[in-house]
């Protein structure tokens, strides 16, 4: 078993890139040739904006958010086509890692953590169920947390102490595992013990000898 893990009494887990299987990419060039504007122009005039950060915190509706994204266009689109493209990145769910977080429950308290928003989360339920799955991630974890309904978001501080003051976390017995350096560096400001996933290594490797 891995050391860190004998320590351990709850695991919180990130979503996209960790769990669900994620393609940023596919909705940068997506969004960015629907909209006629440059990938850099994406980052930073919608995907660094106070608008995507109030719709992953979920102080702005998805309507909302849309008619932004039209104000952003060079091009006449629909609704329908950004939505589209918004949610290009989310790929499939691995059985494998449902089998995993199955099986991670029995033995430890285990939590989502995700930062993300209501269009996304209507589109990868809709896509586990059209997988033919019959699980949803409530079943897979103690408790799902989303930023859009927290209205907290990851990297900042307050997400990690909300969550733990909710479910009555100890840092230093908690694992938070992530794709992102910078949200598993607040982890670890916090005292909580992290792992960072990478495209190489994920929770299968991670958590070898529990399949």
């Amino acid at each position: 078993m891995n050391e860190t893990l004998k320590q351990i009494q709850a695991i919180i887990f990130d979503f996209g890139g960790v769990v669900l299987n994620l393609d940023e990419q596919q909705t940068y060039t997506q969004m960015s040739n629907l909209l006629g504007i440059s990938i850099k122009e994406l980052q930073n005039q919608i995907l660094q904006s106070q608008e995507f950060f109030n719709l992953e915190c979920g102080t702005i509706t998805p309507n909302k958010f849309i008619e932004f994204i039209h104000s952003k266009s060079k091009n006449n689109i629909t609704d329908s086509q950004i939505i589209k493209a918004w949610n290009a990145m989310l790929l499939d769910l691995p059985q494998q890692h449902i089998t995993l977080l199955l099986e991670l429950k029995k033995h430890f308290r285990t939590f989502l953590l995700s930062n993300t928003n209501a269009i996304h989360e209507d589109c990868f339920v809709t896509n586990i169920k059209n997988q033919g799955y019959t699980i949803t991630l409530q079943d897979m974890f103690e408790t799902v947390w989303y930023s859009h309904v927290l209205g907290l978001r990851k990297p900042n501080k307050d997400i990690f102490i909300e969550v733990a003051k909710r479910a009555d976390l100890n840092p230093p017995n908690t694992l938070f595992i992530d794709d992102r350096i910078d949200n598993i560096q607040t982890a670890q400001e916090l005292g909580f013990k992290t792992h960072h996933i990478t495209p190489q290594h994920g929770i299968i490797d991670y958590f070898a000898g529990y399949l």
